[in-house]
């Protein structure tokens, strides 16, 4: 894997991590006890930088 490529996988990752986090961050008690997540669960998600994962 030449250099591009692994820079292009880690930025994909990263908005992964984002978009993944701000769609958590939108749900409802509701929904997120119909996946087994807790509210509590979901702040600690969503206040790891983008880059972790």
């Amino acid at each position: 894997m030449n250099a591009v490529t692994a820079v292009r996988k880690v930025l994909h990752r990263w908005r992964r991590n984002s978009t993944s986090r701000r769609q958590l961050a939108g749900m409802s008690s509701h929904m997120l006890k119909d996946i087994g997540i807790s509210r509590s669960d979901v702040v600690n998600e969503v206040t790891k930088p983008f880059w972790k994962d």
